[in-house]
């Protein structure tokens, strides 16, 4: 039973060891790169613990709760991590996404109500990805150069729709960690909210909307691990050393994820999350 996480490549890990799972976007994935060079896949091989990258493309702060709460009743981990960029908390806001219907929440009564649930399938109609996709869609070097620029959501959904349902992505990315904490408390597991950036993320301040998930985390006992202070001191100190933890301001290069997965071996260890 693979529940559709990726496959960290060859791998020393203990399997009689603690149990971590990675939740998130395609940051926590690993867009762009191998199998064996995702941050979940470097940090198997740094902690000797199994880590399952649970990790899904296009995911916003709530389908990553959502796929944390599956995956935790399948794997029983000791340690989730749940990775996310600052977009992910405005595509809680969304219930179609590059036009495929997403689930979503609203804010009732102060409390998270589900919507799309369950999910109802695309329409029959949003099958149009453009003349560029018509024409080179077949071609593994667009692909690998759309990939390379960032360009993936239009690459990949064209010009299908996004449909927004509110402006509540703060707050409810905020009641998402009450929501898992409490979840955490009851299952004694150690979670982790670990904020990823884009590079022209971290050249500027952090949104006081980051700020504040990351403080609603903090306040719910959820351990909370910022790399943009942390890019920040080698965009700072080294340019090109910075520079090359990118791919053209987009996803992380493997020496990306190399750098996030030691960022949090030190945490984990420095927080006693692992031994």
């Amino acid at each position: 039973m693979d529940e559709g996480v990726r496959f960290n490549g060859r791998s020393n890990s203990a399997e009689d060891g603690r149990l971590i799972l990675a939740i998130g976007d395609s940051f926590t994935f690993g867009d762009q790169v191998a199998n064996h060079e995702t941050w979940p896949a470097e940090l198997e091989r740094l902690s000797g613990h199994r880590v399952v990258n649970g990790g899904v493309f296009a995911y916003g702060m709530d389908q990553s709760v959502l796929r944390a709460e599956q995956l935790v009743e399948v794997y029983s981990p000791d340690v989730l991590i749940i990775s996310f960029i600052p977009e992910d908390i405005s595509r809680t806001e969304l219930s179609i996404r590059s036009g495929a219907p997403k689930p979503f929440f609203q804010i009732m009564d102060g409390e998270l109500k589900r919507g799309n649930f369950p999910v109802p399938m695309p329409a029959s109609g949003n099958t149009e990805l453009g003349i560029l996709r018509g024409i080179f869609g077949y071609s593994f070097l667009m692909d690998g150069l759309m990939r390379r620029l960032g360009y993936e959501a239009f690459w990949y959904a064209g010009g299908w729709e996004n449909q927004r349902v509110n402006t509540d992505g703060e707050r409810i990315s905020c009641l998402l960690m009450e929501r898992v904490s409490a979840s955490a408390i009851e299952a004694n597991l150690g979670v982790i909210l670990l904020a990823q950036y884009l590079e022209r993320e971290v050249l500027v301040d952090q949104t006081a909307e980051v700020k504040n998930v990351l403080e609603c985390a903090a306040r719910n006992g959820i351990g909370i691990l910022d790399t943009h202070v942390h890019l920040t001191q080698i965009a700072e100190s080294d340019p090109m050393k910075f520079e090359s933890l990118f791919f053209h301001q987009s996803h992380m290069t493997p020496q990306g994820n190399a750098f996030v997965a030691r960022v949090l071996f030190d945490f984990l260890i420095g927080r006693n999350y692992i031994g």
